[in-house]
């Protein structure tokens, strides 16, 4: 499949390459960046930041490795700091011991004695040449050892340089994908909140049906007040029944006293 695929891509470039002639080049770079272009407004941020979060993540390795770097470095430096140390001491009592020969051959005696054991003067001589050379060469030893040192110390440092370097970078771009991170989902949740449309229709529906629920209800609540059954309510408003007192006084108060009544009629009957 991709040899059939790279084979035509070929056939195609000559074709375009016969047909065009020169400006062929520059109409497959702009054919090219079209569909790059194509490509990349079909990608969606959050496929975009996901790449970026990985591409992230993909920097711990070579992070990692400087570490180990500069741990080694760090290590070697402090193993060849004791290396030096020792020397020095080392280098110390060997010159204390050459100078010690070298002031003993200054008197004028043919024999010494050290340890209880007595050497001549050739031998002390020649004791302290020895002694002289190994100086010599562990002095230059401990000379090339602290330029090592210096070597090393500069590439520590360099190496710690730039390690500081990436992982304030790395830190950087953590802050920067994160703050993209936040804006994508407070663009989404804009989004979410601007997508929802109500239907006013239904709105309107259910309001109606709300209103018609009310109207039921109080029609109901009307049929037990006629009634004398609604619930939750005390008859206050019922009063004593009236007494025959009080019907024979409204008699007498609407169509007057009847003795008054009784004397009137018998005046009349008297002019009579």
């Amino acid at each position: 499949m991709l040899r059939k695929t790279v084979g035509f891509l070929l056939c195609s470039s000559m074709v375009a390459g016969v047909i065009l002639g020169s400006e062929s080049l520059s109409y497959l770079r702009t054919f090219g960046g079209s569909v790059k272009r194509a490509v990349q407004s079909e990608i969606s941020p959050e496929f975009e930041l996901q790449r970026l979060q990985d591409e992230v993540a993909g920097l711990m390795p070579e992070v990692r490795s400087l570490l180990r770097t500069v741990a080694e470095q760090t290590v070697d430096l402090r193993d060849l700091e004791k290396q030096i140390e020792q020397r020095e001491q080392e280098l110390a009592l060997q010159q204390k011991s050459v100078l010690q020969l070298r002031g003993d051959l200054k008197k004028e005696t043919s024999e010494f004695v050290y340890a209880a054991v007595t050497w001549t003067r050739a031998e002390v001589e020649a004791e302290l040449e020895h002694r002289f050379a190994a100086f010599c060469r562990q002095e230059e030893t401990l000379d090339r050892d602290r330029q090592i040192q210096a070597a090393m110390q500069g590439t520590l440092r360099a190496n710690q340089s730039r390690l500081d370097a990436v992982l304030s970078r790395r830190e950087e771009l953590d802050v920067d994908v994160a703050q993209l991170e936040n804006r994508l989902r407070q663009i989404e949740a804009a989004e979410a909140v601007s997508t929802i449309h109500l239907d006013e229709t239904r709105i309107a529906d259910v309001e109606k049906m709300i209103r018609r629920m009310n109207h039921e209800l109080d029609v109901r609540e009307s049929i037990l007040e006629s009634e004398g059954r609604l619930l939750a309510r005390i008859p206050v408003e019922s009063g004593k029944s009236r007494s025959i007192t009080d019907v024979l006084a409204a008699v007498d108060q609407h169509f007057g006293d009847s003795s008054e009544q009784t004397e009137l009629q018998e005046v009349a009957t008297v002019d009579k």
